[in-house]
C-alpha cells in the first residue's frame, strides 16, 4: 500500500490507515449521543 506524508510536520502514515482513522473519527462526530449531551456544533 501507498503512504501519505504530512505537509505540516513531515509525519508519514500508511495510507490505509489514514482512511481508517478518518472514518472512525467522522464517526465519532456524527454520533446521535454526542450530538445531543455534548452541544456540538457540527457546521
Amino acid at each position: 500500500s501507498k503512504i501519505i506524508k504530512s505537509r505540516l510536520d513531515g509525519r508519514i502514515m500508511n495510507r490505509d490507515l489514514n482512511g481508517a482513522r478518518g472514518i472512525y473519527l467522522r464517526a465519532l462526530v456524527d454520533t446521535p449521543w454526542l450530538r445531543e449531551n455534548l452541544d456540538l456544533c457540527i457546521c
